[in-house]
């Protein structure tokens, strides 16, 4: 199914029917940001999430062996990050910029 504008459910059966130790979902808001929201127990301490703006991305950790075994509020929150906290240094390498609220590492 097409995720771009899927609604959470439909999101929700796609990974449920995934395979693989590692999976990456793309999708469009609205579907995207109360996905992610109906999957963590918790949300992150980041004051974009509740917005989850263009290229926000969310890294979640679930206790499971299948995707067929993921529930909703079940997925604990490895770091969340929207692209402007993205930034190069001088020789183009890619670094996490210092923003207050991220949970990035050394972001605080």
């Amino acid at each position: 199914p097409d995720l771009y504008h899927a609604a959470p459910d439909t999101m929700r059966t796609v990974l449920c029917q995934t395979s693989g130790k590692t999976v990456m979902m793309l999708g469009h808001n609205p579907g995207i940001g109360e996905f992610a929201a109906r999957l963590l127990a918790a949300p992150p301490a980041h004051a974009r999430f509740c917005d989850y703006p263009t290229g926000a991305t969310l890294v979640v950790r679930f206790d499971i062996d299948d995707w067929a075994n993921v529930a909703l509020q079940s997925g604990q929150v490895i770091d969340f990050v929207i692209p402007q906290e993205l930034l190069s240094d001088e020789q183009g390498t890619a670094v996490l910029a210092k923003t207050q609220g991220t949970n990035a590492p050394g972001s605080d």
